[in-house]
């Protein structure tokens, strides 16, 4: 049994791939959420489901490949470090759910009236999804703790993940609330005031 195969019987190793499963589930639903429709009454502003499920799906086939390549830490980083930025996704997706109205994300939906749009499936896959990938990133960074070869060092999983939670502490913080008010010099048209 070579050193490699011993390693991937591990518990830790077990771990890691669970967390990629994880991760490689939550991007399934992650790029089906805009092919099923977020809101039920809009369409997106522009076909942006080919890229969305591209970013979505290509850091769990990353982490894949160099599973499958002998480089468990910076696969674990990778992983970690998504599920930290699905967090801050979360909890932006999540005012499509509470508020549809109030987000702006034409990628997604645009509404082309004043009425208030609902939720529909692919809001709640997203939802899904991001829960998905943030647990993986938890199991993920919980590899830092197998001991290290000397190719990798243990604290690059620690890196990756404080450096990607130093990147999400803006996201929730940039997310701009729009207002629909109707005046009289659009002739009954709502116009979008935006605040940031």
């Amino acid at each position: 049994m070579t050193r490699t195969e011993l390693e991937n019987q591990t518990p830790a190793a077990a771990r890691l791939r669970t967390s990629w499963a994880l991760a490689a589930a939550g991007s399934l639903l992650l790029a089906a959420g805009p092919l099923l429709g977020v809101v039920d009454g809009a369409e997106p502003a522009y076909t942006s489901w080919p890229l969305l499920a591209l970013l979505a799906l290509l850091p769990p086939v990353v982490a894949g490949v160099l599973l499958m390549r002998g480089r468990p830490f910076v696969a674990a980083g990778l992983i970690a470090a998504v599920g930290v930025f699905a967090f801050g996704r979360l909890l932006s997706d999540l005012q499509i759910v509470v508020d549809a109205m109030a987000v702006a994300r034409p990628e997604l939906f645009r509404p082309s009236t004043l009425i208030a749009v609902t939720p529909a499936a692919g809001a709640w896959s997203l939802i899904a999804g991001y829960v998905l990938v943030i647990a993986g990133g938890v199991l993920a960074a919980g590899r830092a703790g197998m001991p290290a070869d000397e190719s990798e060092p243990a604290g690059l999983v620690a890196l990756h993940v404080i450096t990607a939670a130093w990147a999400t502490v803006g996201l929730p913080g940039q997310a701009v609330h729009c207002r629909r008010t109707r005046s009289s010099s659009t002739a009954g048209r709502g116009t979008c005031r935006c605040s940031g």
